[in-house]
């Protein structure tokens, strides 16, 4: 097969499998299993043969078909997906197979000898090879800056002790570098003093934009978390299941700090203030934590560093994507919406009085009202009561029509937010954009596919840019309100200091956990939202506690509770049915290779 096909093959394989996306029947979050998984498991469950694995079989010398019936998995109980795996990936070069590479695979000419067979790599590219370079620029990945000693020295010591594992990472880094060759600037770490490079297009689970380098971007680096995470054990003793619930966690704390700098900002309370005493919060759990609290060691070091890496991923991903919406927010605190007249309009029922108010609020006229506004507002509504974890909920009707001047302001000729924004999409030539035009082009595609929003995932039609600046003037707007209805002055000055406040915070906090394991940082947030909780309750509630006798660890997450209730809840009948299937194809590849014998 030619170089050109090889990676044309690549490229179709990455785009489909990885933004695909199963029923949410199945699974409440799919975007924490990996696609291979999820197909694999729906196979079983509706009685069909998954996918590809008798053709990959065949495919291989018969050395490797014995070697693969004498594996374990198909021996014990094993794990089912183990069997899939070692079929579809026979190759223990691949991230995706679950076995280390044997010691004589361990050197330079096996490796290059494979990249050359499967992925078509030039004896000519093979001069200018050298090995020790690529596993470092791999593992520059990790959380460790130029002239950390400390870093330095656990790179050494995953160079020596992971050695299959830095292998395997040289193969996905290969494969993806065909397809584009800067794939690891999507994921690496931006410092807060570099946020205008940062961005929350490029990654977006089962993106569905209209951009097609959006659209690779995300499939490339679900590829590379995927193929880890497929390969690696479960880890049951160091809690590697865990490691895709970060992101949720992160979020949690992102929101915990905002909901509080809120709550300080809308009674007049000092904000600064506040922001010591979350840090000094923080730096009480993280100590308590990492100090003791939770041990947490490896005897692994190739389990250890491909955690090591999916956490990095995963943190480094949230971090640049605040960091690209405090950047959007900039766009908006140059102009501040206050109430000039009565907000009673916005809690009427009654369409026409809602429009006068709106028209005399923003004073337009009615040929300048768009009747659509009322149609797309419903729809943002929705959105942001998925997405809307900060503040309290509004009445429906509140919330709606503070959407509706929304996108009467994002039309207004007198507003500075009608005007291009910039999406920083890499690869795109298309990075210029309305938000207005990309909201209508997402309510359009909801109305007519998702019109009750059931699937979360369908907000990744929308850019998160557009979301991101929606809901920023949202916020905005919610404050004045609340200052309108409470008879107080909304200070723009107060309001922008409260965003900087926060902004300082979580990028403060973020820059601490990446230096953290994925236990870690899961029981430091665990801690931090029991302690703010604990702080805030009232003489007759019982404090929250993560201490619960019996339970793995000693803890029982209290946010560990609200995903299995809230982000599992209708999905856990499913849970169940999917670990009752069986399968193993022993019989079968036993079958395949007597015959292959009989032929000789």
């Amino acid at each position: 097969m030619t170089l050109s096909k090889t990676i044309d093959n690549l490229k179709e394989e990455t785009l489909i499998r990885y933004l695909s996306k199963s029923e949410v029947h199945w699974y409440n979050t799919p975007e924490y299993f990996s696609p291979l998984y999820r197909k694999f498991i729906a196979n079983l469950i509706e009685d069909k043969e998954p996918e590809g694995y008798k053709e990959k079989f065949l495919e291989q010398s018969i050395d490797v078909q014995n070697e693969l019936i004498n594996d374990e998995c198909y021996k014990n109980r094993g794990v089912l997906f183990d069997r899939y795996l070692l079929c579809i990936y026979p190759a223990r070069y691949e991230p995706s197979n679950p076995r280390k590479l044997k010691d004589y695979e361990l050197n330079e000419k096996g490796l290059l000898s494979y990249l050359q067979k499967e992925y078509g790599r030039s004896s000519i590219e093979h001069q200018s090879f050298q090995l020790s370079r690529e596993i470092e620029g791999i593992l520059q990945l990790l959380p460790y800056e130029d002239g950390d000693v400390e870093g330095k020295k656990i790179k050494e010591k995953y160079k020596v002790e992971a050695k299959s594992s830095c292998f395997k990472l040289v193969v996905l880094k290969h494969k993806l570098s065909l397809i584009n060759k800067k794939w690891m600037e999507l994921i690496r770490y931006r410092e807060p003093n570099k946020a205008n490079q940062a961005s929350m297009d490029n990654i977006v689970d089962f993106n569905m934009s209209s951009d097609e380098h959006a659209k690779l971007n995300t499939a490339l680096i679900k590829r590379f978390y995927f193929e880890i995470d497929e390969g690696k054990g479960a880890g049951d003793d160091t809690y590697s299941f865990r490691i895709n619930q970060v992101p949720y966690y992160l979020r949690v704390l992102e929101e915990q700090v905002k909901q509080e700098l809120w709550v300080a900002l809308t009674e007049g309370r000092n904000i600064e203030s506040i922001k010591d005493k979350i840090l000094n919060r923080f730096d009480v759990c993280k100590s308590e934590v990492v100090g003791g609290l939770v041990n947490h060691h490896y005897k692994d070091y190739d389990q250890k560093l491909m955690d090591h890496l999916q956490h990095t991923i995963l943190v480094n991903q949230f971090s640049n994507s605040f960091l690209a919406e405090n950047e959007l927010i900039k766009l908006c605190s140059d102009e501040f919406f206050t109430f000039s007249h009565s907000t009673d309009w916005l809690t009427s029922n009654n369409e026409n009085e809602r429009i006068e108010g709106l028209k005399n609020e923003l004073g337009i006229s009615e040929n300048e009202f768009k009747k659509e506004w009322v149609a797309m507002a419903r729809t943002l509504a929705r959105m942001l009561a998925l997405t809307n974890k900060t503040l309290r909920q509004l009445m429906p009707t509140i919330q709606m029509n503070i959407c509706i001047l929304i996108l009467a302001i994002l039309k207004s000729p007198q507003s500075s937010r009608n005007t291009a924004v910039k999406s920083k999409i890499a690869g795109s030539s298309k990075n210029n954009y309305s938000i207005y035009n990309d909201l209508k082009k997402a309510h359009d595609w909801i109305i007519k596919n998702d019109p009750d929003l059931r699937d979360k995932h369908s907000i990744s039609k929308l850019r998160p840019t557009s979301l991101s600046f929606f809901k920023a003037i949202y916020e905005e707007i919610y404050y004045s309100l609340v200052c309108s209805v409470e008879g107080k002055k909304a200070s723009h000055c107060t309001f922008n200091k409260m965003r900087l406040i926060h902004f300082d915070i979580v990028s403060d906090l973020l820059g601490k956990l990446r230096k953290q394991s994925h236990l870690y940082t899961i029981w430091i947030i665990e801690s931090y939202y029991v302690k703010k909780r604990n702080g805030e309750l009232g003489p007759q509630e019982l404090p929250l506690s993560l201490n619960v006798p019996g339970s793995k660890h000693g803890f029982w997450g209290i946010i560990e509770h609200h995903i299995i209730n809230t982000e599992w809840g209708s999905a856990l009948e499913s849970v169940k049915e999917r670990h009752s299937v069986t399968w193993n194809p022993i019989s079968w590849m036993k079958e395949q290779v007597l015959e292959s014998n009989i032929e000789l």
